[in-house]
């Protein structure tokens, strides 16, 4: 007896386990509903949304409450997708993921849907940004798939730029789209620009722009982008050219006239100035500069760009010069197999004292005899010495040059230099 009733009160809990309704998440706090469905809040309530689910096809639909609650009852089991729609708000869709199984509840997350009285999300440069780059791109985020014949129409800059449109993001399964607007020429340094987009502008379904939105920038003054040498660069070699690039397009004269170039006494150096383009400065010292040395480059606040705008201030940048070295020989040190006829050709990092460098050089034997022979110069920089009789087959010889070589300027290498090589075997 005991044990059916037992098994009578065992029965009824597992009638009443199987009976009571599994509700997925916990989000919703709507009404209680029974059997398989979904729930879930729509905002803002006042959209008064309509929310249809779907199974390939429509199969159930129902507005939302006062509170934007939903529900969407007596649903079969399936994986159901959701369409969240309200006059005056763009479309809101769950892809096919929502698992109802029999006697299942499922609640969605808070669904937020966006009114299309604010087409656009955000752009760039944002409202009121200062120091603008003027190679910028003028970036217009928006918040549906735009008619870009419209906005294109709709965009107006002030002052006139010239330009084209790029366009990202305009897959009709995308929620949003991006539109790039890229200056045919660098914009005008410190100059405030006002975008506006007019209502003329609309999305793929017509629906326009409410008012016509608007923002501004100021674009950042004339500077030097950067420099070669860099300031403090600290091993830079005597023979160099210095290089200067601009931000925007320069007057050139007033560039010119506003560059010097000066050494640690203040000396000018004198040289050749030159244009790449009418961004990039380039100026050629009339000789090799001193090793050992700092100089310093500045281009004084008279420059201005093609638009007649003054740099705000002097620019400088310095570096020090490398010592005195040799850059290349020829043979190459260590080198073997070298022909009995050769000449040997070293090269500097600057412009060379031609007799003092001749002075300084031996060539000399396995027997440290010294070997007879003629010096010319391919250039200021590059020695050549030429033996007067074939070298010894399978023999070594060795290169020096002692400290007492001076560059142009009087400074004499820092220690002596040599290195061997090999003939070849007979």
């Amino acid at each position: 007896m005991k044990k059916s009733v037992f098994l009578l009160a065992l029965l009824g809990l597992l009638m009443l386990t199987c009976s009571k309704k599994n509700i997925t998440n916990n989000y919703y706090y709507g009404p209680e509903e029974e059997g398989a469905g979904i729930v879930g809040v729509v905002y803002p309530p006042e959209s008064e949304a309509t929310v249809t689910a779907y199974l390939g096809i429509p199969v159930a639909s129902t507005q939302i409450d006062t509170n934007g609650h939903f529900v969407l009852s007596s649903l079969s089991a399936g994986t159901y997708s959701l369409l969240v729609q309200a006059s005056g708000y763009f479309d809101y869709r769950i892809s096919a993921r929502l698992y109802v199984t029999a006697n299942t509840i499922v609640s969605v997350d808070t669904i937020y849907i966006k009114s299309i009285h604010d087409l656009i999300s955000h752009v760039q440069p944002y409202n009121g940004e200062r120091n603008v780059d003027v190679g910028t791109r003028v970036m217009v985020g928006f918040r549906d798939i735009m008619d870009q014949e419209s906005v294109e129409a709709a965009f107006h800059i002030d002052p006139v730029v010239e330009g084209y449109f790029l366009w990202y993001g305009i897959d009709p399964l995308q929620s949003q789209s991006y539109m790039q607007f890229s200056p045919r020429d660098p914009l005008a340094t410190s100059t405030v620009y006002q975008v506006t987009i007019d209502t003329s502008a609309s999305d793929t379904a017509g629906i326009k722009l409410t008012e016509p939105y608007q923002f501004s920038f100021i674009t950042e003054p004339v500077r030097v982008k950067y420099t070669d040498p860099a300031h403090n660069d600290a091993w830079v070699p005597p023979l160099t050219e210095i290089r200067i690039s601009f931000n925007c397009l320069m007057n050139m004269e007033s560039v010119n006239s506003a560059f010097q170039l000066v050494d640690s006494k203040l000396n000018e150096v004198a040289g050749d100035l030159s244009w790449q383009n009418p961004t990039y400065m380039r100026f050629l010292p009339s000789s090799a500069l001193a090793a050992k040395e700092t100089y310093t480059a500045s281009v004084n606040p008279t420059a201005e760009d093609a638009s007649g705008n003054a740099m705000p201030e002097r620019y400088w940048f310095s570096f020090v010069t490398q010592p005195i070295l040799v850059s290349k020989t020829s043979p190459a040190p260590k080198s073997i197999m070298i022909p009995p006829y050769t000449d040997i050709r070293i090269r500097f990092n600057t412009d060379m004292d031609m007799e003092s460098v001749n002075t300084a050089f031996r060539l000399l034997n396995s027997q440290s005899e010294q070997v007879d022979g003629s010096f010319f110069w391919d250039y200021p920089y590059q020695m050549c010495f030429r033996p007067d009789t074939a070298l010894n087959y399978n023999e070594t010889y060795a290169v020096t040059i002692d400290a007492t070589a001076k560059d142009l300027y009087g400074k004499n290498l820092d220690k002596p230099f040599s290195y061997w090589f090999k003939i070849a075997s007979e």
